[in-house]
């Protein structure tokens, strides 16, 4: 079977990173870019896709969009089965009366997948495409929204990336969106400070009203490549929960895929495969925080092999879609 990868890469290069594993693979294609719509016509394509008006049924003409797509002049080679996959931030620029199409015509399968929770506003294209869309399969990364929604759990959706190994500057490290989690991520890195410790924090959009704390950098947003190149100074990786979180972050699956302690107080980590409770603390106020957990320059070995390559998931995809 080959697939062929809707990332949406594009408009997040988060999502490319993350499936990087599949490139150079020959039955894989990864298609970061978005349907190519003219300038002159983005005013209107944008007002034919306002998510609200498009709930119960596709605005009339709309598949009218789908010339602009490079799956238009989709012809498959003969012989071969063809599965088209989609994210929940690629998916909203795809017409669903192409799809539905390419499935009836060429017997392609279609999937869906979710790395952001089923409520939120990312993946509201995503909840819009499932009523009008014959999707074959629809993945989450969230095992509550799986049981919720009538979905399939996956947490192979991690390729550890390359990145040189830097010698330990820093004790903790913490870069992330403020997301109302601002205040907490401010207490826990006095508590730390106060102990002594080393930390290289970071707090992104946050409040402009808000009095900034000193020693912590703000409203800095750097690449993905940079806070790994950054984390990887540490010996802790700092994990909170934000306003609009769901399921268990990527700084989880970074912890164990680059050999990291994990402080965090999502409980779900414990749901992980390569939940270890040596290497990863969960606390529920920064006074349960052991400083000494984060101190530590022990070992960390996790054990992982990439179990949580998105290449498990093509092979699990192949086996149920048989």
């Amino acid at each position: 079977m080959r697939f062929l990868v809707f990332s949406g890469g594009e408009k997040n290069q988060l999502f490319d990173f993350l499936f990087s594993d599949l490139k150079g693979l020959r039955q894989v294609e990864l298609c970061p870019e978005l349907p190519k719509i003219p300038n002159k016509l983005r005013w209107l394509w944008k007002l034919h896709h306002v998510s609200n008006l498009n709930e119960k049924r596709p605005l009339p003409f709309r598949e009218a969009w789908g010339r602009y797509c490079s799956l238009y002049d989709f012809h498959p080679e003969p012989g071969e089965e063809y599965c088209l996959v989609f994210s929940n931030i690629s998916i909203g620029s795809y017409e669903p009366a192409l799809l539905n199409r390419l499935k009836r015509k060429y017997n392609v399968r279609l999937v869906l997948y979710l790395l952001d929770s089923y409520t939120s506003y990312y993946s509201k294209q995503a909840r819009i495409a499932r009523q009008q869309i014959d999707f074959d399969r629809v993945y989450t990364f969230h095992e509550p929204d799986a049981e919720n929604y009538g979905m399939s759990f996956f947490d192979t959706y991690y390729s550890r990336l390359p990145i040189e190994k830097r010698e330990l500057s820093v004790d903790a490290f913490f870069w992330g969106s403020d997301a109302g989690r601002g205040p907490l991520v401010e207490r826990i890195y006095d508590m730390l400070v106060e102990e002594g410790l080393r930390a290289d924090f970071g707090i992104c959009y946050s409040d402009p009203d808000r009095e900034k704390q000193q020693g912590i950098c703000y409203d800095s947003p750097i690449p993905y490549h940079e806070m790994l190149s950054r984390m990887s100074a540490a010996g802790c990786i700092v994990d909170i929960v934000g306003a609009y979180s769901g399921g268990i972050s990527l700084r989880a699956y970074e912890a164990v895929a680059y050999g990291k302690r994990l402080l965090t107080n999502n409980p779900l980590v414990k749901n992980m495969r390569f939940y270890h409770p040596e290497y990863m603390q969960v606390f529920h106020s920064p006074k349960d925080i052991d400083p000494g957990f984060v101190r530590s320059k022990e070992p960390v070995d996790y054990g992982y092999q990439g179990e949580y390559s998105p290449i498990h998931w093509l092979e699990r995809l192949e086996s149920e879609l048989k």
